[in-house]
């Protein structure tokens, strides 16, 4: 596989893909990714995620638009419901990915029986000569620890034990050993449709952080789909959301999370604070914030790009953004803190979610669950200016 770093592996250009009879299912998708990228698609049920990687494994070839796989490299691609033997066992179908290699190992072993065997000089100079073919690719196969190498994936993928038919196993049990098969052919693009839905919350867990190790042994380009968030946001160093066919925003994890351009990311990654506001000033510190005015006080807000001039909005806000603070607590120039009353608080382990009404107005505040506020409690909270957002209403 290719080192280049720098190097645009794959790229689409305006891609859009149709449905009999006439529902068009992606719209006008353009991305590009180089070697090494770790890419999360999420999007609901339907968005178009599974349609696009089926794109860009080749599968699918019924679209419109150009893509283009930088020449000399190769795609894996584990759908939701890998194809496996049902016929053979765990071990068999690992194999498979290294089928080449094992038959090499075969017929080494077979030409080192036959040297027992009477023969001419001329049949000795052939089967010598060959030997020393198979011997070099096997060591330019690192071959001679196939069996470590191959015992070492299946732990790491916490696959079932070598000798389970198949046909037993569960659908979770089924991805982490297609899973395996795929990594040990070695793709230079690896496409993942959902590899870990339908496993326990303790495994899921578990099998998150073992794909974020692979992704960094192996070096490999990754495009990651799935509904889940933590997944993505663990999982990618960009994400790309999808909504309706459409590709409506690419960033970071962190760039989604907590600065979203669009209101549909703000509203999907997460937990999100929304409430009606008027605008009262644009340019209050910076061109990039707006004064705005809600039911629970004056805010200063970053100005998203879909805001116009004229426009309504909606602050938002994440639930672990809001400061509790005190009459101790130095003022904030009036804007940006408000009161209410906690109406529920629930423990949640590492963190407490406290509902409070301002008014008429609902929160959620994500509080330390050793800090947090108790029901009834009356309450006052800050929260910064660039943790806010302007959406238009």
């Amino acid at each position: 596989m290719s080192s280049e770093t720098t190097q645009v592996i794959y790229s689409m250009n305006r891609v859009g893909r149709f449905v009999p009879p006439n529902k068009q299912i992606l719209r006008d998708i353009s991305l590009g990714f180089y070697y090494g990228a770790k890419i999360g698609v999420i999007g609901l049920n339907g968005s178009g995620k599974s349609s696009l990687l089926r794109i860009l494994a080749g599968v699918d070839r019924e679209f419109n638009g150009e893509t283009v796989l930088a020449p000399g490299h190769t795609v894996g691609y584990l759908e939701q419901e890998p194809l496996l033997d049902d016929s053979r066992t765990v071990r068999e179908v690992v194999e498979e990915a290294v089928q080449g290699t094992i038959n090499l190992l075969k017929e080494f072993e077979a030409i080192n029986a036959k040297f027992a065997e009477e023969m001419s000089d001329d049949e000795m100079n052939a089967l010598l000569e060959r030997q020393g073919e198979i011997q070099e690719k096997l060591e330019q196969q690192d071959a001679w620890d196939l069996d470590a190498r191959l015992e070492m994936a299946m732990d790491a993928l916490r696959c079932p034990p070598p000798d389970t038919p198949v046909k037993v196993l569960s659908g979770g049990e089924r991805r982490r050993v297609a899973l395996c098969r795929l990594l040990l052919q070695k793709p230079d693009i690896l496409l993942l449709d959902e590899p870990l839905s339908n496993l326990d919350a303790k495994l899921r867990e578990q099998m998150r952080f073992e794909l974020k190790a692979l992704q960094e042994s192996f070096a490999i380009t990754t495009v990651y789909v799935t509904h889940d968030q933590e997944e993505a946001l663990a999982l990618s160093d960009r994400i790309g959301l999808m909504h309706e066919g459409d590709l409506i925003e690419v960033g970071s994890p962190a760039d989604l999370y907590l600065r979203p351009a669009h209101k549909i990311t703000a509203e999907f990654l997460g937990t999100s604070n929304f409430i009606p506001a008027q605008v009262e000033s644009a340019g209050v510190t910076s061109s990039d914030e707006l004064l705005v005015q809600s039911p629970i006080g004056r805010f200063v807000a970053l100005r998203s790009a879909e805001w116009q001039e004229g426009q309504a909005a909606l602050l938002f806000f994440r639930p672990e953004n809001v400061e509790f603070i005190s009459e101790k607590d130095p003022p904030h120039n009036g804007n940006n803190a408000a009161s209410g009353i906690v109406e529920r608080v629930t423990f949640l382990g590492n963190s407490a979610d406290v509902v409070i009404r301002s008014g008429e107005t609902t929160l959620r505040v994500c509080a330390h669950p050793a800090r947090a506020p108790v029901s009834g409690e009356e309450v006052s909270f800050y929260v910064g200016p660039n943790s806010c957002i302007a959406f238009p209403a």
